[in-house]
C-alpha cells in the first residue's frame, strides 16, 4: 500500500494512546464467548459454524499479548468474535452514561467531559495528521481511502491499516466532543461491499458498532461522504415523516412506510395512515418505499400488506429498498415479493432478520466497560438472507432520484 508513507504508518493499531483506559480483555471476551455459544443464534448455527467460530475465539484470544488492552482495542476484538454467527441485532456497545449534547454548553460539564475517561476511550493517533490529509486528499471518490465529511461538523481521514481493515481519524471537528486526531472509526469488511463499523455516538462519544455498505463515497449508514454536494439518493424522501402518500405521476402513487414501530405514537400514526389511504389507491401503479425502515411488527405491518394484497389484485407495486431497511421490514418484504405484480428496486437489505429482541435483557461485562445484548427471538427461517440481505429485482443507481428511475421503469 503506497497511501501511508514509511514515516508515520506503521504506527499502526494497538499501543496509539498510552493513557487510554485498558482493561482484561481475556477476560471479557471469554465472558461474551459463553454468552454466545448458550444464545438461540449459534445453538441453531452450531452445525455449520461451530469450528470456525472456536478457531476465531482462539485466534482473537492469542491476539491479546496483555493483561491489560485498551478499551477501544478490546471493543474491536469482541465485535469481532461476533461475526461467524449470523445474527446482526446480537449487539455490544460501551457501558457509558450519555451526555445531552445542549449540556456541553455548560462549560463545567464539558471541562469534566473532557477529563472523563469516557473521552480518552477513543486514542489519538501518532499519524502526522498533515501528511495524512495531503496523501489522502489525492484519493479518487471510488476509493475507500479518502477524505469524508459529516455535513459541517467532521473531516475525517479514511486510511487502511490491513488486508481488510481500515481506520478513521478526525482531520477537522466543530462538535464539543471530538478533536483533531481523535480515532473515531474502525472499518473491517465482513462480505462483499459490506463493513463492520466500530465507532462512537458524536454527542457523547460512547462506543457503538453497526453493519453498513460504502458506496461511490459514501458511508450509506454513517453518513460520511466524500463531496459534501452530492445529493444523497440513498435516502428516502420526507426525512420528517414516517408516513406519506402523494401522486408522483398521472398513473402512480407514492407511499412510504418508514417504520413498522409496534407500540405506542408510532402504532397510532401508523393505524390512523392505514385508515386515511385504505380507500385511496386507485391508480394503476403504486411505489411503496422501504428504504430506512428499520422494522418493527406485525402489529404495525400487517394491515398495510392487506392493503397491498388487495391492491395488486388489478394493480402493478414496485417497492423501494436499501442497506437500511431492516428486521420486520424485511420480512415484511420477502412477504409481500410473493404476491403477483410485484418488482423489488433498489439495492440489498441490511440482513438483519432472522433473529430480534423480545425482552431487554442486556449482562455487563467484567470490566464493565461493555454491554451485551442478546437476541432472544428465532425466525432463523429466514437465515439464507442474515448478513447478505435480500436482493433487489433492479438495482437502482445512487446518483439519480430513484423514485425518477423507478417511474422510469414502470414507463419503459
Amino acid at each position: 500500500m503506497k497511501l501511508i508513507s514509511s514515516l508515520f504508518f506503521f504506527c499502526f493499531i494497538l499501543n496509539i494512546n498510552a493513557q487510554s483506559p485498558t482493561c482484561d480483555c481475556k477476560a471479557d471476551l471469554d465472558f461474551i464467548y459463553q454468552e454466545l455459544i448458550e444464545s438461540k443464534a449459534y445453538k441453531s448455527q452450531k452445525k455449520n459454524i461451530e469450528s470456525d467460530f472456536k478457531a476465531s475465539y482462539q485466534k482473537l484470544k492469542a491476539s491479546i499479548n496483555k493483561e491489560e488492552t485498551p478499551v477501544f482495542d478490546c471493543y474491536i476484538l469482541l465485535n469481532r468474535l461476533l461475526l461467524p454467527i449470523k445474527d446482526r441485532h446480537t449487539e455490544i456497545y460501551g457501558n457509558t452514561t450519555s451526555v445531552a449534547y445542549s449540556e456541553f454548553d455548560d462549560e463545567a460539564v464539558l471541562a469534566d467531559f473532557k477529563a472523563s475517561e469516557t473521552n480518552r476511550i477513543f486514542p489519538k493517533s501518532t499519524l502526522a495528521i498533515d501528511s495524512l490529509s495531503k496523501e489522502l486528499s489525492t484519493k479518487k471518490r471510488e476509493d475507500l481511502e479518502g477524505i469524508y465529511y459529516y455535513g459541517k461538523y467532521l473531516k475525517i481521514g479514511v486510511y487502511k491499516t490491513s488486508d481488510k481493515a481500515y481506520r478513521g481519524v478526525v482531520l477537522k471537528s466543530t462538535l464539543y466532543t471530538w478533536e483533531r486526531g481523535d480515532v473515531i472509526l474502525n472499518l473491517y469488511n465482513t462480505i462483499n461491499d459490506r463493513y463492520q463499523f466500530v465507532t462512537g455516538t458524536h454527542t457523547g462519544k460512547k462506543l457503538i458498532s453497526a453493519s453498513g455498505v460504502i458506496k461511490n463515497g459514501q458511508f450509506l449508514k454513517l453518513g460520511y461522504k466524500k463531496d459534501t454536494t452530492t445529493i444523497n439518493h440513498y435516502k428516502p424522501p420526507y426525512p420528517d415523516h414516517n408516513y406519506e402518500l402523494s401522486i408522483v405521476a398521472s398513473n402512480t402513487q407514492y407511499i412510504k412506510l418508514g417504520s413498522f414501530g409496534s407500540y405506542g405514537n408510532l402504532l397510532k400514526e401508523a393505524d390512523a395512515f392505514a385508515d386515511k389511504i385504505s380507500n385511496k389507491l386507485t391508480v394503476e401503479n403504486i411505489i411503496v418505499d422501504l428504504r430506512d425502515n428499520t422494522g418493527g411488527g406485525e402489529r404495525n405491518s400487517k394491515q398495510f400488506y392487506k392493503l397491498l394484497k388487495k391492491f395488486v389484485r388489478n394493480g402493478n407495486l414496485y417497492i423501494l429498498v436499501n442497506g437500511n431497511t431492516r428486521s420486520a421490514a424485511e420480512q415484511f418484504l420477502l412477504k409481500v415479493s410473493e404476491l403477483p405484480n410485484v418488482t423489488v428496486l433498489g439495492d440489498n437489505t441490511a440482513g438483519a432478520l432472522s433473529y430480534g429482541w423480545n425482552s431487554k435483557t442486556q449482562v455487563i461485562t467484567p470490566s464493565e466497560y461493555f454491554v451485551f445484548h442478546p437476541t432472544d427471538i428465532d425466525n432463523s427461517q429466514f437465515l439464507e438472507y442474515e448478513v447478505i440481505g435480500v436482493s433487489p429485482d433492479i438495482y437502482l443507481d445512487n446518483n439519480e432520484d430513484w423514485i425518477s428511475q423507478t417511474l422510469k421503469f414502470i414507463n419503459h
